[in-house]
């Protein structure tokens, strides 16, 4: 699970699931689902080691749902829509998901 990353406190490294939406109500299978993740480090290398930690944790929970519905409809699609310089890398993630289809992109 993505609450299971532990970041490391040198370099300074946080990231957080800033919103998840979807769905149209509470009892209605969801349609779309999305999740943006923002992640952010003083280093460089910090930084792409927690992109990959996250990016192999959504994988995996696709994998593991298609195996648990014998289904190949969940899908994993990242895209980096942001990533910010300076001291403080950053970059930022976005996850949407449709009918059996896992968006996830990177803001």
């Amino acid at each position: 699970m993505i609450s299971d990353i532990q970041t490391p406190n040198d370099p300074k490294t946080t990231f957080n699931v800033g919103t998840i939406n979807g769905g149209t109500s509470v009892n209605t299978i969801s349609a779309s689902a999305n999740m943006l993740i923002d992640m952010r480090s003083v280093s460089p290398v910090a930084l792409t080691e927690l992109e990959d930690q996250v990016i192999t944790i959504l994988k995996k929970a696709a994998e593991e749902e298609n195996k648990r519905w014998d289904t190949d409809q969940i899908q994993v699609d990242i895209k980096l829509v942001g990533d910010t310089g300076g001291f403080t890398a950053r970059r930022q993630h976005h996850c949407s998901s449709f009918p059996g289809f896992c968006k996830c992109t990177w803001v």
